[in-house]
């Protein structure tokens, strides 16, 4: 059985229905992982993000390329294909650090994760971070010399 469907960037895309159905929900409980983050069969962890209002998408963590922090909210750009996107996430920034791997993803204060994977450099300046495809996001918050210095080597 196929199956086309358009996903949350807008495109359209053929599914099989082995893999419409190839997400297994982990368990909850004290110390699992949250209820809207799932493992794949393959064993590739995605991590459900919104779009628009109950537009879901499941997203895989390298292609989280910048996180910011709105309250009890995160905003995160998405990488797909040649596609960014904005999307949310009921979570803080701290919860999905503790998804992610570790050492792919640096906090760099209370309010902003990077990917490193995608990270080019720092406009100091002009409080500008670049993405390795020329993508920049502004940064008005204060990141700690410490942090900067981390970035330019």
């Amino acid at each position: 059985m196929v199956d086309n469907t358009l996903n949350c960037f807008g495109m359209k895309r053929t599914i099989s229905f082995s893999e419409r159905f190839a997400l297994i929900p982990l368990p909850v409980g004290k110390k699992s992982v949250p209820t809207n983050t799932s493992l794949r069969v393959d064993g590739t962890r995605l991590i459900r993000f919104e779009a628009k209002k109950e537009d879901y998408c499941w997203v895989e963590p390298g292609k989280i390329l910048f996180v910011t922090s709105a309250d009890h909210y995160i905003k995160s750009l998405i990488q797909h294909e040649t596609q960014k996107k904005w999307m949310i996430r009921h979570s803080t920034i701290k919860d999905l650090l503790g998804i992610l791997s570790h050492g792919q993803f640096i906090r760099l204060n209370k309010f902003y994760m990077l990917n490193l994977d995608h990270f080019s450099h720092i406009d100091e300046s002009e409080k500008i971070l670049y993405l390795d495809d020329g993508y920049s996001i502004p940064i008005p918050h204060r990141i700690s010399p410490f942090m900067i210095d981390m970035l330019k080597d």
